[in-house]
């Protein structure tokens, strides 16, 4: 897997990761509960909530393809510096919300869940 880049409606689409404002999703690890980061966290941990709250299968092809479309197409509606090196971001697709925390390293996305 490699990595998807994406910047939420309105905001400029690019595959170079290293342009100002992108947000990447690489594939990650997952250590356990609650420990990990990326798209194999994501999956281990939250795919669940995804299927119940978006009603896509319950795969990781579909996983990533929602969440594709969550950060070309997703409005932001909530965006905050976390003060230690990342922000908490929350997207509006489709009428349903997604809190994201996002690293400003090389991690990229940490971690996304539906909220309810």
């Amino acid at each position: 897997m490699g990595q998807i880049c994406g910047g939420g409606r309105n905001r400029e689409h690019a595959e170079d990761e290293e342009l100002e404002g992108l947000i990447v999703l690489k594939e990650g690890k997952h250590y356990g509960p609650h420990s990990g980061w990326g798209f194999r966290h994501i999956a281990k941990e939250h795919l669940k909530n995804f299927v119940d709250i978006f009603g896509i299968g319950d795969n990781d092809e579909e996983l990533l393809n929602l969440i594709k479309k969550i950060m070309y197409d997703g409005e932001i509606k909530y965006i905050m510096d976390d003060q230690k090196g990342g922000w908490d971001i929350i997207f509006e697709y489709k009428g349903k919300r997604v809190y994201t925390v996002v690293s400003d390293n090389e991690r990229g996305i940490i971690t996304a869940y539906p909220m309810t």
